[in-house]
């Protein structure tokens, strides 16, 4: 048994074996201290806590956690990647599959995919839903469109600044003020009316007065034989003012940024009992600072409270750095509005879920070859209610032109079946439905008008190379599919009324298609198909082309 670390704070120990010491003194000679605990994915590790404290990671209900009697925990991060936290002991979880950098770069491609398909719904008043914890998803995904827009985009929260800055918007403003009449700089004509509209206002003039000899005066001299001159004017002041509706709506957005960022922070933090990854602390906590920081600039101080959203202006349309963050409000204000989430987000970025993501990351590529080829047409949220969970399950359709849908998350119903149960007379009454047996919810759909299918399933996992298994202890890269997953394509193509062809899509080498006999097509049937990240938010070439292959033969059928 090796102690690989002991935090005296929260007194707990951590551990590749299940048996710690009772004495607790004796652990603190037994591990080298670390600012970061290295963790592999699929080892399993033991957590022991000595103290009292509740340690919200350990009590968080995560299927990666598993308790014990004597307060000892089990903790396997299978497919994990990335930092986290237990208490105060900072973990990187090793995946060696997937590095950060291609997590990362694979969220910044879904994040950026799903703000356009936010941007382009459509949803009728009255079809808005909640899943079982309201507004929680909105927190996690608003977190992620905040770090994609202001810190990971280009150009990020500090160029923005500084393209406001750089042309800030203004306006020209015109007072008028009384003044005595030697202040006077200019005179027109609605001057002089005003200046002569009320006698009271007059005052003769001495005759060493200087302004004795002024034009106005010599005017009124020929008219009244006296030198009369008015007491006190009116002076008119341009100057230029930051206090315009742009600059009071950028301003008021940013205070709506800090607001977001505290109850994220509150949302993810402790203060909710549950545990957060450090990078996002950091990230929130740098957002903070500078955002306070652009906001502590002077002509703020100018600038009044907003009143109203100046939604038509050219300015926060197009002109640079303000355009950024007026395309941030709305994305935000559209994901409050909308509720839409197509799953949970939270496993994505407190500890990076890479099964969840390699979904999103499949539907959103399959989006992109369709949207290539056709005219996007309509969208809406596909809502049915789940047969063991109370919840509402929420999906997407797409609809293309020529009779085109692409689904995500779409279930076909199950049927009655027929029970043979029963003594009594034979009565061969069922029902049947989407599919003839159980319900089933493929990830990706293309559909065509009359009901064809392909089917596109995403499974991150698969083989290595022999005589290992992918997800063994000694770990390996994905090379082959699994002849389970290649069944649950057979389980689809059968039980789900005309399918074309159902394929997994998975993080391999090797792709392969079965035809059925007397296929119409060699792209019929069942298979597993080969789509492997790679930086750039990209499938492989190879990979992407065969994808593409079996779309175009599905689009192509009759």
């Amino acid at each position: 048994m090796t102690i690989l670390y002991y935090e005296s704070t929260d007194r707990l120990a951590i551990a590749d074996e299940p048996f710690f010491p009772e004495d607790e003194e004796n652990i603190e000679a037994l591990h080298t201290e670390k600012e970061v605990l290295p963790i592999d994915e699929w080892k399993t590790y033991y957590v022991k806590v000595y103290g009292e404290k509740d340690i919200p990671f350990l009590d968080s209900g995560k299927s990666f956690v598993k308790k014990f009697d004597g307060r000892v925990f089990e903790i396997n991060f299978r497919n994990f990647v990335g930092l986290t936290r237990i208490g105060d002991v900072n973990l990187q979880v090793k995946n060696k599959k997937i590095s950060d950098v291609l997590y990362d770069s694979m969220l910044g491609y879904i994040t950026e995919k799903h703000a356009d398909l936010i941007f382009s719904f459509n949803t009728p008043v009255g079809l808005e839903y909640r899943k079982d914890s309201p507004g929680r998803d909105i927190l996690y995904l608003q977190y992620l469109f905040l770090k994609k827009y202001l810190i990971d985009g280009k150009p990020d929260l500090d160029e923005v600044t500084g393209l406001i800055l750089s042309r800030l918007h203004r306006k020209i403003v015109s007072e008028t003020r009384k003044c005595s009449i030697d202040e006077i700089d200019h005179l027109d004509a609605g001057l002089l009316l005003s200046l002569f509209s009320d006698p009271g206002r007059m005052v003769k003039l001495g005759a060493d007065h200087p302004l004795i000899s002024s034009s106005v005066a010599r005017t009124v001299y020929a008219g009244t034989g006296e030198y009369y001159f008015p007491s006190e004017a009116e002076k008119i002041q341009k100057y230029h003012s930051f206090d315009t509706n742009e600059n009071r709506f950028i301003k008021h957005f940013l205070e709506e940024i800090l607001k977001k960022l505290k109850s994220i922070e509150t949302a993810l933090g402790s203060e909710s009992g549950t545990w957060l990854n450090p990078e996002i602390a950091k990230n929130i906590r740098n957002l903070k600072q500078k955002t306070l920081y652009f906001l502590s600039n002077p002509m703020w101080n100018d600038v009044g409270q907003m009143s109203f959203v100046p939604g038509h202006s050219t300015v926060l349309q197009r002109r640079e750095g303000y355009r950024h963050l007026f395309r941030l409000h709305a994305l935000l204000n559209l994901v409050t509005r909308y509720q839409f989430t197509m799953k949970d987000f939270q496993n994505l970025i407190e500890i990076k879920d890479v099964p969840t993501l390699f979904e999103y990351w499949c539907f959103f590529l399959v989006k992109d070859v369709l949207d290539l080829k056709l005219k996007t047409k309509g969208f809406e949220i596909i809502v049915s209610p789940s047969e063991t969970e109370q919840v509402v399950q929420q999906g997407i359709r797409i609809t293309y032109e020529g009779g085109i849908a692409l689904l995500y998350n779409a279930g076909y119903g199950g049927s009655t079946g027929l029970s043979l149960n029963s003594d009594s007379a034979e009565t061969y009454d069922y029902k049947t439905s989407e599919s003839y047996s159980h319900p089933l919810r493929p990830d990706v759909v293309i559909e065509k008008d009359g009901g064809k299918k392909l089917i596109l399933d995403a499974k991150y996992k698969g083989k290595k190379e022999a005589p290992g298994f992918y997800g063994d202890e000694e770990g390996g890269t994905i090379v082959g599919y699994k002849e389970e997953d290649l069944d649950k394509m057979h389980t689809y193509r059968d039980a789900i009324k005309d399918v074309f062809g159902a394929f997994a899509l998975y993080p391999g080498e090797k792709t392969n298609i079965f035809p059925p006999h007397l296929a119409e097509s060699p792209f019929q049937g069942v298979g597993a198909v080969a789509l492997k990240p790679i930086a750039g938010n990209k499938a492989k070439p190879r990979h992407m082309d065969n994808l593409k292959k079996i779309i175009d033969a599905f689009l192509e059928t009759a």
